[in-house]
């Protein structure tokens, strides 16, 4: 685990059977559900991932699917993928998000951490 970025742990630690402990906060996180009071954040910057090289000569799409928290600043953070598809998209993905900033999500009338999952469909038309 230690020669991959931190962003790849979690998936990783999943395909060889064990739990992904890295992470040692104990802050408190929201999830989006209906009737738990939590607003989802909204992205004030969001700039799309671009196309790996790799892929686009390989004419190469799939489905990248990332798990984040918006934290109480609305910037991005303990990003993770837990679905990759290869030939680089993974990493563009990471770094279009690394620069995604949000209007935080809210309970109660107090930003709260988010935590989200986010889905990149990289397709050649």
């Amino acid at each position: 685990m230690e020669v991959v970025p931190e962003y790849w742990h979690k998936y990783f630690a999943e395909l060889e059977g064990h739990p992904d402990n890295s992470s040692n906060t104990t802050e408190k996180l929201y999830y989006i559900r209906p009737g738990n009071g939590v607003s989802a954040p909204h992205p004030s910057f969001d700039p799309e991932p671009e196309y790996s090289e790799a892929a686009r000569q390989l004419k190469y799409q799939g489905t990248v699917v990332l798990s984040l928290v918006v934290d109480p600043a609305g910037t991005t953070r303990d990003l993770q993928i837990t679905n990759p598809v290869g030939l680089g998209l993974d990493e563009k993905a990471i770094h279009a998000v690394k620069m995604w900033k949000f209007e935080p999500g809210m309970k109660d009338g107090v930003a709260v951490p988010i935590s989200l999952h986010v889905e990149f469909g990289f397709r050649l038309y």
